[in-house]
């Protein structure tokens, strides 16, 4: 996504001013107001339980796996993909129908949404039906039965998202450049191949349930929920995951290359990117810092963003037709991409990838104002408040993260952080991100789009 992956890390808590104390884990910042942290705590069998009990009135409550695409190997690839379709199907508690009915009751849907790292199982619900929703996910994570006419069944939806994926060059395009930058691990896709269909039969399937969700592996997290009442919910999950120990993961090693794919389409897809940094890293605030220097996507739909992005003059300045070029980022438990992304007109592709690489080029030699750094600022301060204040956000991106990495930062330290980051903080880590070896995947009209070593 080209959303930055930064606020991953960052948007582990929320600050709200209340009347109250009671019932939840708060401190007083310096200004006096409450800031809510989120909870930690694990169940008997490893199983993590994390909660953001933000007084909302909006709760969630999920069921995050660390099993993502990036734990397949050579016999299992494209079964997460399997997985996240097949989380609506009979369990050995409840057929399907009934599944999707209840929910439905509960005036509430079922979210199933998969990365690199970890797959999330999500139910937006009210207040009175946390117990019930756990009870759902839990049969649907650690109970499922994988008839095999359901599964057969289950193929044709599978078929017809890879027939989407073909029209989607933008996701063609970040999977490509998974593949080009990593190969193996984070390389892997995040769909199947439709000839990897027949291979994931119910065996399959229940041995890699069987073998990565475990308590280990598993956090059960809620947003707007009270700690201990989750934790009471989270008995029957804490009686039925395994305490067995999960695969080992495989490091992500970054190699670079480069990856092109000629797709139907008037535009040429590109992007170039370095290896950047994982969740967590010390230099994390200054790296959010130099992608919204250099130009992140609009924040208004159709919106003009030449204004506050380096990148976007540099493109202007050589394109002939209209173009778009921001910063991309993405963020792992181990590594990270960093670099740009561009959609362009296939005879505007040479010109618009040097402009954009020169800027890279000329932020390593300090050409970064005071008001670039300013805004940088401000619009990374924006986007924490905007995440951390909606319940898909913190279920999405902090939660998930906060599992990865453990104790979170508070609202208040976050600010103090970038507040204290330094122009030459910025100009430094770009040195070092922006002269390692790079990555290019390129998707869409190619007919002039020069490959990685004749612009880099």
């Amino acid at each position: 996504m080209l959303r930055l992956r930064l606020i991953q890390r960052v948007s582990q808590f929320s600050n709200r001013t209340l009347a109250t104390q009671a019932a939840a884990k708060t401190e007083p910042s310096s200004s006096g107001n409450v800031v809510i942290k989120p909870e930690i705590s694990n169940l008997s069998n490893d199983v993590t339980v994390v909660t953001m009990d933000n007084r909302s009135l909006a709760t969630s409550v999920g069921i995050i796996v660390n099993a993502g695409s990036r734990y397949e190997t050579g016999e299992t690839l494209g079964v997460t993909h399997t997985l996240r379709r097949a989380a609506t199907l009979t369990t050995d508690d409840v057929s399907g129908f009934m599944l999707c009915k209840k929910i439905g009751q509960m005036g509430s849907s079922l979210r199933v949404t998969g990365g690199r790292e970890h797959i999330i199982y999500e139910i937006p619900c009210t207040p009175n039906n946390i117990e019930e929703a756990v009870s759902y996910l839990t049969s649907i994570v650690c109970r499922p039965s994988f008839k095999p006419w359901e599964m057969t069944d289950n193929n044709y939806i599978i078929k017809e998202d890879l027939r989407q994926i073909q029209h989607n060059n933008r996701a063609m395009l970040v999977d490509l450049l998974h593949q080009a930058a990593y190969r193996r691990g984070l390389g892997n896709s995040l769909y199947t191949g439709a000839h990897k269909l027949s291979t994931h039969t119910p065996e399959l399937l229940h041995s890699y349930v069987q073998q990565h969700y475990v308590g280990a592996n598993i956090s059960l997290v809620g947003v707007g929920i009270n700690h201990e009442l989750l934790e009471g919910c989270g008995a029957s999950l804490a009686s039925t995951v395994s305490t067995q120990q999960p695969p080992k993961k495989q490091t992500a090693l970054y190699g670079g290359g480069d990856m092109r794919k000629d797709s139907p389409g008037p535009h040429s897809h590109v992007a170039i990117v370095t290896e950047g940094l994982p969740i967590g890293h010390k230099d994390s605030v200054a790296l959010g810092l130099l992608h919204f220097i250099l130009g992140p996507p609009p924040a208004v739909k159709w919106g003009s963003y030449e204004a506050g992005s380096l990148l976007m003059k540099a493109a202007k300045s050589v394109a002939v037709k209209p173009c778009a070029v921001s910063c991309y980022s993405e963020f792992y438990s181990d590594s990270g991409l960093f670099g740009f992304y561009a959609a362009t007109d296939p005879a505007d592709a040479p010109s618009v990838l040097r402009a954009a690489l020169g800027q890279f080029g000329a932020i390593t030699k300090g050409a970064i104002s005071e008001a670039d750094l300013h805004r940088a600022k401000n619009q990374l301060k924006a986007t924490v408040v905007g995440m951390v204040d909606s319940v898909d956000g913190m279920m999405q991106e902090g939660l998930g993260n906060t599992v990865i990495m453990g104790e979170p930062w508070s609202l208040p330290d976050v600010f103090t952080a970038i507040d204290n980051t330094k122009m030459q903080d910025v100009v430094t880590l770009s040195k070092k991100i922006f002269n390692s070896k790079k990555t290019m995947a390129a998707v869409g009209d190619l007919r002039n789009t020069p490959y990685l070593d004749e612009v880099a």
